[in-house]
């Protein structure tokens, strides 16, 4: 039986195109729900009846009877998002709470969520939880409670602490099997006449569990649906745009407030009514121009006076028509920071409308976190401060320009400036290859400022890791007119190509700037030195006009990429001297 999407009359004319380490992580915190009950009379914290003065829906779903003769009863299986974690009320606030509300009187809802509970077996061996054999979904007292509700439907979101055991297609695998039997022993209930999937909603806290999180994990809860011939209702893709932006409004970017578990109660209410959805549209600027203040600020963004607080906001009233970010006081990125996805380049700077903020305000943008792009973006008359040894700049394959008047500092204790990459920064292995993959164009423009070293390509810090490609008809072209490049040994340094396969163009052009180190054209891409890796195919060139450079230009750095298409240098006579090694063709220039 083919999967039915629940969807109804998705309006994302209005939004942009486009769960979570720590919800993955162990939560201790014990449910501020009593055991359910099967008792219809007084019921126990877990369980909503709505309220009596709401307008009482006809009916929920077609041919659903009350198996108690009184009232349809909905039970919600999950896990800390179902619970209800980062509001200070699950039992009023969180989505099963507030859906109960909507629903009226003649519904009963059970919230059975437990904070940290996965679906893969104890024993799986890619289980990264195992050592918490009590979060085994079926080992909580919320499962237990929930096969003596009496439930008459049954909806499972489950799944999100199972993303960081998604290491291979073997686990994902098991966890679709595991969803399959956990949604097939809910059907066969005696009570039970209808079970649903829902898809988890995106999450933005971590580049480990985010690869994921958009769209890949959902993709496993279909295919179980699928499998057991249940109806799907896509949470995920109803509240995508929404959580684009307003993930980034609440404490852990994981786990929902108040209003926005508010948002999943109405994605929910419309699809056991079968009714339209129309999706919360986040807040614009309307100016074009939204203003960065310090972590005290709690403004709207509209002037120098009334800042917002995080730069993920700033970029989320931006995200439709672009405009220019105005770091107005000094920020620090307190987390690691995936920006929302926006459709027009955003510019951001400390210098505007005849101000500069550097000087009269001390502003500033602080890399105490790593930050990741999703949009197309120049930041210019800026001090970028290394707050944390080594920050990463992640463009993911955006058109990224970093002006010539950037000045980069170093707090108190750092020592390293930060590391541009320009693809992919990886953090699971069990990610597609080609969601991290170049198959358009792409171009990276360093015209100043103070860096470790730039990879132009993907990052992998974990040979497990997915290899992605420069794919055969794409383009990535790093053009440096500026700025110094620090690293001068070990085997991090600045090349052509990333740690990646190159089937299209990977080209390094430098016109400029000061090189402490070598320079690869094809980098390593692992970190093992035991044999091939990633394969280059296309072509992988450096071209150099000017600049100063305290090392050679080498071809290939180490055996973990197999050479099969063409590695070029272009370089003037009087730097003829410093190309080694197998270059296929090199050209000098006078």
């Amino acid at each position: 039986m083919k999967t039915r999407l629940i969807s109804f009359f998705l309006i994302f004319s209005l939004l942009l195109p486009a769960a979570c380490l720590s919800a993955c992580r162990t939560q201790d915190t014990p449910a501020e729900t009593s055991p359910a009950e099967t008792a219809a009379e007084t019921e126990p914290d877990s369980i909503t009846t709505g309220a009596d003065d709401m307008n009482t829906p006809k009916a929920v779903l077609d041919g659903i009877t009350p198996s108690d003769g009184k009232k349809i009863r909905i039970a919600f299986l999950g896990d800390s998002i179902t619970e209800g974690t980062g509001t200070s009320s699950p039992k009023t606030e969180s989505y099963p709470a507030q859906l109960a509300k909507l629903l009226g009187s003649q519904y009963v809802v059970g919230n059975f969520g437990k904070a940290g509970a996965y679906v893969l077996e104890v024993e799986n061996p890619y289980n990264v939880k195992k050592d918490r054999p009590d979060l085994s979904y079926r080992n909580t007292q919320q499962y237990k409670d929930s096969l003596t509700f009496g439930a008459d439907v049954v909806i499972i979101l489950l799944g999100c602490n199972d993303i960081r055991s998604m290491s291979c297609e073997e686990a994902k695998r098991d966890l679709k099997d595991g969803l399959v039997s956990l949604g097939r022993e809910y059907a066969a209930l005696p009570t039970v006449q209808k079970v649903f999937f829902a898809t988890h909603i995106r999450t933005t806290n971590v580049t480990t569990i985010l690869q994921l999180s958009d769209g890949r994990v959902q993709e496993i809860e279909r295919a179980a649906a699928e499998e057991c011939g249940f109806e799907v209702i896509d949470t995920f893709e109803m509240t995508r745009e929404y959580f684009n932006v307003m993930m980034h409004h609440n404490n852990d970017r994981v786990h929902p407030n108040k209003e926005q578990y508010g948002e999943m109660a109405r994605v929910f209410y419309a699809a056991l009514l079968g009714e339209p959805f129309t999706p919360t549209v986040p807040a614009l600027s309307e100016s074009g121009v939204v203003y960065l203040g310090g972590a005290a600020a709690k403004g709207d963004g509209s002037s120098p006076s009334s800042p917002v607080n995080t730069l993920a906001k700033a970029v989320g009233l931006l995200r439709e028509d672009g405009g220019t970010v105005v770091v107005c006081e000094p920020n620090s990125l307190t987390y690691e920071t995936h920006l929302p996805k926006t459709k027009k380049p955003i510019t951001v700077t400390s210098v505007y409308g005849g101000a500069d903020y550097r000087e009269t305000a001390g502003a500033r943008l602080g890399l105490a976190k790593n930050l990741y792009l999703y949009g197309d973006y120049t930041f210019e008359e800026i001090e970028l401060r290394s707050e944390m040894s080594s920050p990463i700049l992640v463009c993911n394959y955006h058109n990224v320009t970093f002006g010539a008047d950037i000045k980069n500092t170093l707090s108190q204790g750092v020592t390293t400036y930060p590391l541009l990459v320009a693809g992919y920064n990886l953090g699971l292995g069990g990610v597609p290859a080609e969601d991290v993959s170049l198959y358009g164009s792409c171009e990276i423009t360093v015209n100043g400022g103070s860096w470790a070293y730039i990879r132009c390509g993907n990052r992998r810090y974990d040979d497990s890791f997915p290899i992605g490609t420069v794919g055969k008809d794409a383009r990535l072209t790093v053009t440096v007119n500026g700025g110094t490049f620090f690293n001068s040994s070990g085997s991090y340094l600045t090349a052509a190509s990333g740690m990646n396969s190159v089937e299209g163009v990977s080209e390094l052009v430098i016109n400029g700037g000061i090189f402490k180190g070598p320079i690869y054209a094809v980098g390593k891409v692992s970190n093992a030195l035991t044999g091939p890796a990633g394969t280059v195919s296309g072509r992988v060139s450096i071209t150099v006009t000017g600049g100063t450079f305290a090392g050679a230009f080498n071809a290939v750095q180490d055996k973990t990429a197999n050479v099969t298409g063409e590695v070029t240098i272009t370089l003037p006579a009087s730097l003829s001297a410093k190309a080694r090694g197998a270059f296929t063709k090199k050209t000098v220039t006078e």
